[in-house]
């Protein structure tokens, strides 16, 4: 899984879902939210970009990037 680190300081692990960008990795990061009626867990994604300065990084890896931008 991948490191990001949000404003909060909160480390955000995810899967690498694009790196056809130069030098920059799309990162899909999914969290667990309980539902407030149905008070089950749903999965919320949301998509971080990293930098990835060597381009070493291809789809479905794991490493760690801070978030760009």
């Amino acid at each position: 899984m991948q490191a990001l680190e949000n404003r909060k300081g909160r480390t955000l692990t995810g899967i690498v879902v694009s790196d056809k960008n130069d030098k920059t990795i799309v990162v899909r990061v999914e969290t667990l939210v309980k539902h407030p009626l149905l008070k089950k867990y749903v999965r919320r994604r949301k998509k971080f970009t990293a930098h990835d300065p060597m381009n070493e990084c291809g789809m479905g890896d794991t490493d760690s990037h801070a978030p760009a931008g």
